[in-house]
């Protein structure tokens, strides 16, 4: 899920954290240098002010209160309301 980076508070330093980048280097993700499991995105887009958060970190009943909005990314190119 994507937040504004404002709305986000990462309680890890650098030290905790690997971070890696590849494909069309769009963007760079984190994981925990322990476990190694994905934590958050960040985009190299310009301007871009938010991040990714891997939501499977979170307890399954706060997950579970998350508004979803599917895409139809298939053939009509549109949200499923």
């Amino acid at each position: 899920m994507r937040y504004p980076r404002d709305e986000v508070r990462i309680y890890a330093g650098p030290a905790a954290q690997d971070g890696y980048i590849w494909g069309d280097r769009s963007m760079r993700t984190l994981r925990c240098k322990t476990c190694g499991c994905i934590t958050h995105w960040e985009p190299f887009e310009e301007g871009a002010d938010y991040l990714g958060i891997n939501m499977r970190n979170f307890d399954p009943a706060l997950v579970a209160t998350i508004p979803v909005r599917r895409f139809d990314g298939a053939d009509t190119w549109t949200f499923i309301e």
